[in-house]
């Protein structure tokens, strides 16, 4: 808890964890689960089971388990009255079950929510399309024009323009509609802000190479290629501290999306575990009312995500950051399958795959990195050099800064002195690549809609 009492996002994990019911599927074709009651004393006499068959962000079907009875310690198999239904192709479907009050209990209020479960009923990543650059889709519309000089690499299509600059080796513009969406294009990142639990665990000086490796990457070459319906500009990198390779492949479709292709190879024998895969951009600081079909609401990650359901969420920018005591990261959010960043009007940017993704209007240079001689305001922290600063020290900039990323590790948490995140959440130096889409999206487009039809093209 915070010192205003107000919860921290692990509060959340912490109380999905210590739930005393668990539901299991046990045949999800028929809608069959095992419910069990956990407590040693309490009934569930006092409790109603609810059950809801929702799709992307909607509740289709509906009901109590009124002639569910458990004593403490039992468990039952049952099947949910789910009236037959058609499941549409590109859609996700999930069963989510509820234990609350049926009335107040202490501090309590009827109808509180006690315990929760999540089950899917169609499995997402059968969904996922695996990329392949040689194989280039048709039935986009054309470019209008591509044109490649010594400096620029300037694309025009029906209401956009992309300025690929070979200097910086990223887009350098992107305008919609006249309207500039982009600050600054993707380029590949490794490293996270470290956490308290990383200073614990000396993470700013053990993985201090993959910071190198993001803020020292060589442009090794930029090639084009020019395709009847896209282009293709892939820009290839060295990163020298880890002595490998990567790439980022962008195919500009004449609609006006972007597919990113990210990838790395690892070719040095020994290097320790990385903090993160994935790509940092910026926008406007205008689309700041971010939606996203994910898990949330609040922050999540990879092993603190439990609490945190799939479903659609909807907040400002400036509210995904947590202000902990001392800034560090936070606010990110897994398993996104795609999220829309808007401004006023109702038009911003679309992004589409399945990410971990975190959206905030600070850089990583704002905060602690741990890194540089004792100086004012710091003390020594296991080798390392921490900042003893506030989140409310931290000014933000005008500008929403984007880490879309395959995946980051674990925040750990077991102490606070020295253990890293188990086994399972970290991230081992091997190979890694995947894909996600950029497009713009307009006042009048759903992105239900248009996350759907992306599965058809």
């Amino acid at each position: 808890m915070q010192p205003d009492r107000k919860p921290n996002p692990h509060f959340y994990e912490v109380k999905k964890a210590y739930q005393n019911f668990i539901v299991k599927p046990y045949g999800l074709n028929q809608f069959a689960v095992e419910i069990t009651n956990e407590n040693f004393f309490t009934h569930t006499n006092g409790i109603d089971i609810l059950w809801m068959v929702r799709s992307n962000g909607e509740t289709l079907q509906s009901g109590a388990l009124k002639d569910l009875d458990l004593e403490p310690q039992e468990s039952k198999k049952i099947l949910i009255p789910v009236e037959k239904f058609e499941m549409l192709p590109f859609n996700e479907y999930f069963l989510d079950i509820e234990f609350r009050l049926k009335k107040k209990k202490g501090l309590l209020p009827k109808g509180y929510l006690i315990a929760w479960e999540q089950l899917p009923l169609i499995n997402f990543n059968t969904m996922k399309l695996e990329f392949d650059p040689n194989i280039l889709q048709d039935n986009y519309p054309k470019l209008n024009d591509v044109t490649e000089t010594d400096n620029e690499i300037v694309i025009t299509g029906k209401d956009f323009e992309i300025i690929f600059s070979k200097q910086t080796a990223t887009m350098d513009s992107w305008t919609f509609q006249g309207k500039n969406i982009l600050l600054r294009g993707p380029k590949p990142n490794f490293w996270r802000t470290p956490t308290d639990n990383d200073f614990g665990n000396n993470m700013p000086k053990r993985m201090a190479v993959w910071k190198h490796a993001t803020d020292e990457a060589q442009v090794n070459d930029i090639k084009v290629d020019n395709y009847d319906t896209s282009v293709g500009i892939e820009v290839f990198y060295n990163f020298p501290s880890v002595e490998s390779m990567g790439s980022i492949l962008y195919v500009i479709y004449g609609d006006g999306r972007i597919l990113v292709y990210n990838k790395f190879e690892i070719e040095k024998g020994t290097l320790p575990n990385m903090p993160k895969v994935g790509i940092s951009m910026q926008i406007p600081k205008e689309f700041d009312a971010m939606t996203w079909f994910g898990r949330g609401p609040h922050e999540n990650y990879l092993d603190r995500k439990s609490s945190a359901k799939v479903d659609i969420y909807s907040g400002k920018v400036s509210d995904q950051i947590h202000p902990y005591i001392r800034p560090q990261e936070s606010g990110n959010k897994t398993d996104v399958r795609w999220a829309t960043f808007r401004n006023v009007d109702g038009d911003g940017l679309l992004v589409r795959g399945l990410l971990s993704l975190n959206a905030s209007h600070y850089l990583q240079e704002d905060y602690d990195h741990g890194f540089g001689d004792m100086k004012s305001g710091a003390t020594g922290n296991i080798k390392t050099t921490k900042q003893q600063r506030h989140s409310i020290d931290m000014v933000e900039r005008d500008l929403i800064n984007l880490d879309i990323d395959l995946i980051q590790m674990g925040l750990g948490g077991e102490d606070s002195w020295w253990a890293q995140p188990l086994e399972k959440y970290q991230i081992k130096p091997k190979n890694y690549d995947y894909s996600f889409t950029l497009m713009p999206i307009k006042s009048d487009e759903n992105p239900v809609e248009l996350n759907k039809n992306a599965f058809l093209k």
